[in-house]
């Protein structure tokens, strides 16, 4: 038995935790750069503002303060880049982590399961279109089954999808369990000579 999320299987994957790793420790980076930019950037608005002061006081030239505005405002494009470049680093974590989930399969709900259908260290490839593959681990969801039942030409008219039905097995002799119609096949199929069923 396996609850929802539970880890099934995983592919090798230890050069994508790589990935993780190094994407991780580059954002780690990008956020130190920012804060390292952007406390200069503060700095230089500080500086601009004195120095806009001592022009008012005519205590420093124009060229003066010009070269203040102009380090200011440098800086401060060079602090929204730093944020920009910190957001790509992140978005690339995101990336690899991504690329890092699809080596788990996990349960994608609580169940049973029932068959699995590989060896540890074994090779498995995707699926060629048109060809059918066992999947790598049969999970049967316990808390709600599926009947199928073949229906004679005679009785097929009177089902409709909705309708209730009462289900007894062989093996549980004596019960009846309750279920509801969700489907009817829009075909016919030959499970017995001269018999066609639905």
């Amino acid at each position: 038995r396996v609850e929802q999320g539970q880890l099934l299987l995983q592919l090798w994957n230890d050069d994508q935790k790589a990935r993780v790793k190094e994407a991780k420790a580059q954002l780690a980076a990008a956020r130190l750069n920012v804060e390292e930019v952007c406390h200069s950037a503060a700095r230089d608005q500080r500086d601009l503002k004195r120095a806009q002061t001592l022009f008012g006081k005519s205590v420093i030239s124009d060229d003066a303060l010009d070269v203040a505005q102009t380090k200011a405002d440098i800086s401060g494009h060079s602090c929204e880049r730093a944020g920009v470049q910190a957001d790509i680093a992140e978005t690339e974590v995101s990336l690899q982590q991504s690329l890092l989930d699809q080596t788990l399969l996990k349960a994608p709900f609580s169940g049973i399961v029932a068959e699995i259908n590989g060896e540890l260290g074994e090779f498995v490839t995707p699926s060629p279109p048109g060809i059918i593959t066992p999947p790598a681990v049969d999970l049967i969801a316990d808390d709600c089954l599926y009947v199928r039942a073949p229906i004679d030409e005679v009785d097929a008219a009177a089902i409709a999808v909705g309708m209730d039905v009462r289900i007894t097995l062989d093996a549980f002799r004596g019960q009846a369990f309750t279920g509801v119609v969700t489907r009817i096949a829009p075909y016919v199929q030959d499970y017995e000579k001269q018999a066609r069923t639905v």
